[in-house]
């Protein structure tokens, strides 16, 4: 252990004499009687000290007994020991000491004040050797109304019976700390919960904790060093730890309506215990989660109302542990209230009902003569679910009869669930009403969107019905766009049909609010729904994929001309079908062929060298590369623009040539050339028309001008 500037005093709490004087309400022990130094101890000659000292205890820097004056400079070994009473002590500048165990036990104690004193007034910092070192040390602590506690990062030592006899339930133990002295948690009975943030277990004694807290504490390392503390045995290792159960901590909630359930699946993520799979299953389905989430929504649609269902997630790790959380729900019951049969003429009438029931569609009424059989199926019409109510028309009856009807709820299991039967009968009231319509929000992606509505018969036959739909601001668009056509006095339409109508606007404008509403038209008039509005998605980017370089550089000046060569940062691919890569200059145009380097360069070579001086441009057209969903979808990929790239090739240095002695003998002509080893001959466009090792291949050559090895050469024959 570490070795005490102030010497080793905790001999006092075995003292025979254990005081000398009693003054203030404080027992002090006569240290020095030379130097009149004494230290506070206790009274009692046993370990039941609890009725020393209580209540709030201030120790002075001098004291006086016998007419002499006494300095206070240490608090004795288990000074305090077990005084429960004690709420708060006060420790003055002139105390350079304090033994082990002076505050244990002490399980009221609140706070200290005055030297040593920690920011928070929990625990005394004290000044210790370590060989040649220095070192602050927590070295006593006050729980008193504590259940948990988390140790500064400053701190990186904890001294002799720091905490000893606390009622701590729970320890968070900084990565700074580096030891923790013997008996520092001796007597904390109620430890349960050690949580240590070094991956390095800090060092302790077998005695740092006692037996009891070994059997019933849990150690919390942090994540990848459950093992390495585990593997600490006889020190850490005597701890319990907590299972893959703990420290994934899977759990499941539910929250259902009356045919759909939101369910929330969650886990902690720890490396100690890495995830291999999760699994959710309702009933007979089963289906595999993400494991990149650790909190996963899931909704199940088209339950049956009113039964209880039952949920199980499971956590499987790389390590075999299959842990496994479930809970069951009920679905709400479908309530209907029906209203009486309104509009009703001689031959139609309009049913409704209000309902609770989350599912959009399944809706309708039977309907039948009243009186009928009950053996006789009942007549069903659709409907749709509207803002928590259900309407539907029924045409065609017979006049001055009496009918009855019911709503329905018909689940995807073809389920019912009904109403009471509702009477009315059909007299010519002369009533007229209007269809019902009703816009429900729409769905956007990019820049189309699919919008919906309801639409319900009224008294009068429908001739159409469809959406109208304009741009906020027709004039910042394009007046070839849909939104410029567009107004709210001259708007768009699109017509639709169904009780359920639903149509799709493509080719929108991007980053434009568009406002639309439903209409339904009778030969009387036309009836519209509320208006609705959507905004459609910020318009792609479509990057230009360029080369980051080519070789030859553009605008350099060569001799010749072969192949270039592409660099891009990325590897792109090449189109299926492009215009053709040309060079083109001096009456010259020739083709060139693409294809892959080294690394991610690109090689465009020509069908022939050309040497031929002048200005030649290389032209690479647009789309001749880029990314391979470009050709499917222009606005997810990008490609490249036209490329244009300009060369000069300079005129050769000129050379003295041989005069032959008769220019009208071709041997004279090629004299230079037959001492050649390899001739090439291009006309004067550049393009290679010879190349040969026999220079009496050049007597093959029509009269003319050509460059032979460089040289414009003429052969006149």
């Amino acid at each position: 252990m570490f070795q005490k500037f102030w010497g080793v005093i905790f001999f006092l709490a075995f003292s025979p004499a254990a005081w000398a004087f009693y003054t203030g309400g404080i027992y002090y022990k006569i240290l020095s009687s030379s130097d009149k130094t004494v230290a506070v101890t206790y009274k009692s000659y046993s370990f039941d000290y609890q009725s020393d000292y209580s209540g709030n205890v201030t120790i002075p820097e001098t004291v006086t007994h016998n007419g002499t004056e006494y300095r206070v400079t240490a608090i004795g070994g288990h000074a305090f020991y077990r005084c429960r009473g004690l709420t708060s002590v006060t420790i003055p500048e002139s105390v350079t000491a304090i033994g082990d165990g002076a505050f244990y036990g002490c399980t009221n104690l609140r706070r200290f004040e005055g030297k040593w004193a920690s920011s928070d007034q929990r625990y005394l910092i004290m000044e210790e050797k370590s060989g040649s070192d220095t070192i602050k040390v927590l070295h006593s602590f006050a729980s008193g109304g504590l259940s948990s506690y988390t140790i500064p990062d400053s701190i990186t030592h904890i001294g002799e019976y720091a905490f000893g006899g606390s009622t701590l339930y729970s320890i968070t133990i900084p990565d700074n700390v580096k030891t923790i002295g013997e008996y520092a948690f001796s007597g904390c009975t109620n430890l349960r919960t050690i949580t240590s943030l070094d991956s390095i277990p800090p060092r302790i004694y077998s005695n740092t904790f006692d037996n009891d807290t070994y059997k019933k504490a849990t150690v919390f390392p942090p994540e990848g060093s459950l093992h390495t503390y585990k593997s600490d045995y006889y020190y850490w290792g005597k701890f319990n730890y907590p299972t893959a159960q703990a420290l994934l901590n899977p759990q499941i909630s539910s929250d259902a309506s009356e045919t759909t359930c939101r369910i929330t699946v969650s886990y902690m993520r720890n490396i100690d215990y890495p995830v291999w799979r999760l699994t959710f299953r309702m009933g007979e389905e089963q289906f595999t989660l993400d494991t990149a989430q650790t909190s996963i929504p899931i909704t199940i649609t088209d339950l049956e109302p009113q039964t209880e269902y039952e949920v199980k997630f499971f956590v499987e790790t790389k390590y075999g542990d299959l842990l496994t959380c479930e809970t069951s729900f009920i679905t709400d019951t479908v309530k209907f209230i029906t209203q009486p049969a309104i509009n009703i003429s001689n031959t139609s009438a309009t049913l409704t009902a209000d309902i609770t029931c989350d599912a959009e569609t399944g809706y309708g009424f039977e309907w039948r003569r009243y009186g009928a059989p009950d053996n006789l199926p009942p007549t069903r019409v659709e409907a749709y679910n509207i803002d928590g109510k259900i309407a539907g028309t029924l045409r065609n009856l017979t006049p001055e009869a009496y009918y009855e009807f019911r709503p329905y709820y018909r689940t995807v299991s073809g389920k019912y669930y009904y109403d009471e039967w509702v009477a009315f009968g059909t007299f010519d009231y002369g009533v007229e009403w209007d269809p019902t319509v009703s816009t429900r929000a729409g769905e956007v992606e990019g820049n189309n969107s699919t919008i919906s509505a309801y639409v319900v018969e009224g008294s009068d036959e429908l001739l159409s019905q469809g959406f109208e739909y304009w741009a906020e601001s027709p004039a910042a668009r394009s007046t070839e766009s849909i939104a410029a056509r567009s107004t709210a006095s001259n708007p768009e339409r699109i017509e639709g049909s169904g009780s359920l109508m639903s149509v799709t606007l493509t080719g929108l404008d991007y980053n434009t609010t568009y406002y639309y509403r439903a209409y339904a038209t009778t030969a009387k008039k036309t009836t519209y729904g509320n208006t609705e509005s959507f905004t459609t998605g910020e318009a792609p980017v479509v990057q230009d994929f360029k080369p980051t370089g080519i070789t030859p550089e553009d605008r350099s000046e060569v001799t010749e001309l072969k192949t270039f060569t592409l660099e891009f940062i990325e590897m792109p691919s090449l189109a299926a079908e492009a215009q053709p890569i040309t060079l083109a200059g001096n009456d010259t145009l020739l083709t060139a062929t693409l294809s892959a380097g080294d690394g991610n360069t690109l090689v465009v070579t020509l069908a022939d060298t050309l040497k031929v001086a002048g200005e030649y441009t290389l032209t690479i057209p647009e789309g001749t590369f880029g990314d391979a969903d470009f050709a499917d979808d222009p606005t997810t990929g990008h490609c490249n623009p036209e490329l244009v790239y300009t060369y000069t090739i300079k005129e050769p240095e000129p050379a003295e040539p041989d005069e032959p002695e008769n220019p009208d003998d071709p041997s004279a002509v090629t004299e230079t050339q037959q001492d050649a080893e390899h001739i090439t001959v291009y006309n004067l466009q550049g393009v290679l028309i010879l190349e040969t090792n026999d220079a009496a291949a050049l007597k093959t050559l029509q009269n003319g001008a050509y460059i032979v090895n460089g040289k414009k050469m003429i052969i006149v024959r």
